[in-house]
């Protein structure tokens, strides 16, 4: 946490102040970087004080939560507005992120990332609603007909990957393969589906 994000959240303003007088006091935060602009709760507390407002009000969790997503995206942090926007049950939000940031994940080897955000999305009529999505986590997973194990070191194939692999109608040239293939600047897709 930062002080900016503090008051984004809280919709207050001075919190970097407040965070100060709470490091100084010594209770249960600890500073990220050393000019003291980012902390973290000690994990025990953190648990704690989350715990305490969804007993107390938990109406106000998915509430705080979208707004650190609306200041992380406004920084450009894109994984974290994901996480946030999770955690506030957005999923127009997430959908929205997650099919920008997904294929550039991937590519830079960040698969088992990208796979954990695609399990939020673990429903056919998740996938139908959020047809990027569906055609990320088609990205994500070996051809129709192709093996399903581990490929290249990888972990099998999520189980929202793997249903969005089956919805594919069988024989048919993927759509998903073609935004795939057009999204990495190729002419012609180099795997193409099989025919069961």
């Amino acid at each position: 946490m930062s002080g900016p994000l503090c008051d984004a959240v809280l919709e207050r303003k001075e919190s970097a102040v407040e965070l100060a007088s709470i490091e100084e006091a010594n209770i249960f935060i600890v500073p990220l970087d050393r000019r003291r602009g980012w902390y973290r709760y000690h994990h025990l507390f953190r648990d704690l004080l989350r715990r305490e407002l969804e007993d107390r009000e938990p109406e106000l969790v998915p509430v705080l939560n979208q707004r650190a997503a609306d200041w992380f995206e406004e920084q450009g942090d894109a994984e974290s507005t994901l996480d946030y926007s999770y955690a506030a049950g957005n999923a127009d939000s997430a959908a929205r992120i997650l099919s920008s940031i997904a294929m550039t994940m991937s590519s830079s080897g960040r698969v088992t990332a990208v796979e954990s955000w695609l399990d939020h999305f673990d429903d056919e009529a998740q996938l139908k609603r959020y047809p990027a999505v569906a055609v990320e986590g088609r990205a994500s997973t070996p051809s129709a007909g192709a093996p399903s194990g581990p490929r290249n070191g990888s972990r099998p194939p999520s189980e929202a990957c793997r249903r969005t692999a089956r919805a594919e109608p069988p024989g048919r040239a993927s759509t998903c393969c073609a935004v795939r293939c057009a999204q990495r600047g190729r002419n012609a897709c180099s795997r193409r589906p099989t025919r069961r």
